[in-house]
């Protein structure tokens, strides 16, 4: 039985991305695959066809933010009284 490609490159990358680049590589398996991407992409990874979508978006959008910039902002975890 031949394991999905998609599903290997996911399992083999997916510990060392963060959410935004999770996104991205979502969107440029998608992209590269055409028409029906995003569903085969989903159904690969588990990730949402939302998600695989918006990652696609976002590679029209090169200066959105470095792979190196904060994923979420410094203050995101305080709680406020």
């Amino acid at each position: 039985m031949m394991t999905d490609p998609i599903r290997q490159r996911y399992e083999l990358m997916a510990g060392h991305l963060n959410e935004y680049q999770r996104r991205l590589w979502a969107g440029a398996e998608a992209q590269v695959l055409g028409w029906g991407g995003i569903g085969q992409v989903s159904r690969a990874t588990g990730l949402s066809r939302g998600v695989v979508a918006a990652g696609r978006r976002e590679l029209s959008q090169p200066d959105r933010g470095a792979l190196g910039a904060r994923v979420c902002s410094v203050r995101g975890s305080e709680r406020r009284f």
